[in-house]
């Protein structure tokens, strides 16, 4: 019998957010902030299924509610920002209400709003910046970051690659 490899995935899987949906967990995502991240982005959970808990049946799949939010381009437009925060704000009590057990956003740009936005529900708001620095974090070498002119001017990732004393270069300086 030949023995079969786990898959390194493109993603995490954070201890306690086990995705097997016997048990009932509910991932809510935030996305429409570039909707082919989200699009993107809603493979990885199923296949993380697939690969780390042997998912085939259906209900063996985790419930993923995806709510795709036409927030104002705050993104190049900070002017923006407010609206679109009361918005998201907003979509985060919705999937708080519809049950979601743990809630990500998919936008690196938009995690500038992670803590406000977890002031909304008592649901794990997972970051995706907090996702890079932990697995960046487990690594002796430098990270080469590349992002939208606006991540790079609020210094999402500079900052917090910094807390954790973690080299960064950029596309410019190769």
């Amino acid at each position: 019998m030949e023995s079969r490899q786990t898959p390194k995935l493109p993603f995490s899987v954070r201890a306690g957010a086990d995705l097997h949906m016997k048990n009932k967990n509910i991932i809510g995502v935030i996305g429409g902030m570039g909707p082919y991240a989200s699009a993107e982005f809603y493979r990885l959970p199923i296949e993380g299924a697939r690969h780390l808990y042997g998912a085939k049946q259906n209900d063996e799949y985790p419930e993923i509610l995806i709510d795709s939010v036409p927030v104002p381009d705050f993104l190049s437009n900070t002017e923006k920002m407010e609206e679109a925060a009361q918005m998201l704000e907003c979509r985060v009590r919705r999937l708080t209400d519809y049950g979601s057990t743990i809630i990500t956003m998919v936008s690196n740009t938009a995690c500038v709003l992670t803590n406000r936005l977890q002031r909304q529900t008592d649901a794990p708001f997972i970051s995706v910046v907090d996702e890079v620095i932990r697995v960046a974090s487990k690594n002796s070498r430098p990270v080469l970051l590349l992002a939208s002119p606006t991540s790079l001017r609020l210094g999402l990732y500079q900052l917090a690659l910094a807390r954790h004393n973690i080299a960064v270069g950029f596309p410019n300086q190769l």
